[in-house]
């Protein structure tokens, strides 16, 4: 069983070097100086990344495998598997399609469902209007994973990954 570890002085730690990222500035920039794209990275970063991070350690890491065509990727994913996930070979590309390898009990996390759930508990009348009493998507609100309604996908086991754009729109209809 895992031990809780208080992340709360991290938080605070990480709440605050992004609160001085998005405070500062250069006194006075150079052409071609990239620091207030860096700064907006870094913030990006901080408030995107490892803050939700730390919020929730049970939250599954996100890995991405890249290189160059016959790098070795799959036979790297395989290894760390210790079974045949991907496909490699000598013919070239031999991945035609994007592999995900997840942990039985980190599946869910993947989900759109779970999405919807963390922001009923982030935004309460946000996750009031879209979920019902029972968790369940309300029947007037669309919801989008990179442009795909999930009732035509998964629904609610649509999986998202972190790269995804998932978009909440209520129903309109109406005529006159």
């Amino acid at each position: 069983m895992p031990t809780a570890v208080d992340t709360t002085a991290l938080q605070a730690a990480l709440t605050e070097l992004a609160e001085q990222v998005a405070a500062a500035s250069s006194s006075a920039p150079a052409p071609g100086d990239l620091g207030a794209a860096r700064r907006r990275r870094l913030a990006w970063h901080l408030d995107d990344y490892l803050l939700p991070r730390v919020r929730d350690l049970e939250a599954p890491l996100v890995c991405i495998l890249l290189g160059s065509t016959g790098a070795g990727k799959s036979s790297l994913l395989n290894g760390l598997a210790g079974a045949p996930i991907s496909p490699s070979g000598v013919v070239r590309p031999t991945t035609m399609r994007p592999v995900v390898l997840l942990a039985p009990g980190q599946v869910d996390a993947f989900m759109a469902g779970k999405v919807l759930a963390a922001l009923g508990q982030a935004h309460p009348g946000v996750g009031q209007r879209v979920l019902d009493d029972r968790g369940v998507l309300r029947r007037h609100v669309n919801v989008f994973v990179n442009g795909e309604s999930i009732r035509y996908l998964h629904g609610a086991e649509t999986p998202v990954a972190d790269a995804d754009e998932v978009w909440i729109l209520p129903a309109v209809s109406g005529g006159g």
